[in-house]
């Protein structure tokens, strides 16, 4: 990309920034006129000769595109808020936490800015639904306090999916999370051993349990490979994990990146395979890194593994998902706080819509387990809800055919779908047409791969 700009257009000036800035030898690699490390947005301000401390505005825009499950395509109604960069917890294998220098950014600082935020992208998008993009938002327990104030006075309702660490949901409580409209959270777990200081004295278990009586989505986060693991320890990492019963289950294995103080260690110990390409150093397949216990080219299949141990032992995690919406259904339409009561309906309305699924899940199953969760979940669905409307039968009869059309697609190598080109222009000048001329370009090169 950046010898096709050298190419097209000498005088454009290039800036690299993002995490790969923090790779080692960068500036020999790439051409560019600039480097941005750490936070952007006060580097970019500087260099443009603004104001560093006005306030950040947030472009609105939505999360997601092309959201599909079984072959049905749904909405893209997701939204992004970005209250924040970094995370003070620092662990040694974060890159995010190293890249900002171990410490948090706050764009918006008090639970009013978050507040006025939120209902501005509402008003721009028509979303009521964000995945939050800060490292920890809870661990700024006063600005998330104040933003439940918020919410309350005006008796406003988001959804939200945050990251968190298991301290800090601890330190909040699961109620609190519940009030303020949190279905999603992305949890750390890492290992059976207490490691890392966010799992140290927490019972993940119960807290998992907790999470999903409240209707609330887990995906529990583990690493492999880490300096401890052996063929036996590192299947009683994932046992644990997997006994946790969350909604969904991440196994990455430990990436020591560029900038990270697990990067220096083991750099300096000389465990760092340079010669594996850094397109490669992203945790999905192969470690890049010599283990005293494993074979560098048989790791990807442990990692594989895992995740078929995962799927094979808890079924699908759509199915978990209704069973979550289910407990949480259950639990909330008596409590006796009245803004948790109010989530009844939200979780009502989406325990009808993963019912929806429940018969071409029985018809493609590929395992036991998934017929033995849908036997439990046709029961309890009956019980709490009645015998399906004409609607469900219709709906899920097309669901049926959407999900056939899908297992086609994969198996004939038709199931990439592409996302939509957007092209949004800012404080351009069009004189020198360097975006047709890029875009013509790329299409040549493209069109000869």
């Amino acid at each position: 990309m950046c010898e096709l700009i050298r190419e097209l257009s000498p005088k454009t000036k290039i800036i690299l920034g993002g995490h790969g800035t923090s790779i080692v030898g960068l500036k020999d690699m790439i051409e560019h006129d600039y480097i941005s490390k750490g936070e952007g947005v006060s580097w970019f301000r500087q260099l443009f000769g603004e104001d560093v401390n006005q306030p950040v505005l947030q472009p609105a825009m939505l999360s997601t595109t092309q959201r599909r499950i079984m072959g049905i395509p749904l909405p893209n109604t997701a939204a992004v808020l970005i209250p924040g960069l970094g995370c003070v917890n620092a662990c040694s294998f974060c890159a995010t936490s190293h890249h900002f220098k171990k410490e948090y950014f706050g764009y918006m600082n008090t639970g009013k800015e978050v507040m006025k935020e939120l209902e501005f992208i509402e008003q721009e998008t028509g979303s009521n639904e964000f995945f939050v993009m800060d490292e920890n938002f809870l661990k700024q327990r006063i600005r998330a306090q104040e933003l439940l104030k918020e919410m309350e006075a005006k008796n406003k309702y988001f959804s939200l999916g945050v990251f968190s660490s298991a301290e800090t949901i601890e330190s909040v409580g699961v109620e609190f999370m519940a009030k303020l409209g949190i279905d999603f959270v992305w949890l750390g777990v890492e290992s059976k051993r207490s490691v890392f200081t966010k799992t140290k004295g927490v019972d993940l278990a119960a807290m998992v349990s907790k999470l999903r009586d409240y209707g609330i989505q887990v995906l529990a986060s583990a690493i492999l490979f880490l300096e401890h693991h052996d063929k036996e320890t590192m299947q009683e990492d994932i046992d644990f994990v997997l006994e946790l019963n969350s909604d969904f289950v991440q196994f990455m294995n430990l990436g020591p990146l560029p900038g990270t103080a697990l990067y220096e260690e083991y750099d300096k110990a000389g465990r760092l395979r340079h010669d594996i390409p850094l397109e490669e150093w992203h945790g999905q397949d192969k470690i890049w890194f010599e283990h005293p216990n494993f074979k560098i080219d048989v790791t990807g299949e442990y990692l594989k593994d895992a995740f078929i141990q995962d799927y094979e032992r808890q079924g699908p995690s759509l199915l978990r998902l209704a069973e979550t919406s289910l407990r949480g259904y259950r639990n909330v339409r008596n409590h006796s706080d009245e803004r948790i009561r109010n989530l009844t309906g939200r979780l009502k309305e989406r325990c009808l819509t993963f019912r929806q699924v429940f018969s071409a899940a029985r018809k493609f199953a590929q395992n036991q387990k998934t017929i033995e969760m849908l036997d439990n979940l046709e029961k309890e669905y009956l019980i709490e809800f009645g015998k399906p409307s004409m609607v469900n039968f219709v709906t899920s009869n097309i669901v049926k055919v959407l999900s056939g059309i899908e297992i086609w697609r994969i198996k004939t190598g038709r199931s990439m779908t592409q996302p939509p080109f957007r092209y949004k222009q800012y404080r351009l000048s069009p004189s020198e047409n360097i975006n047709f001329n890029l875009a013509h370009s790329l299409d040549q090169k493209a069109s000869k791969v």
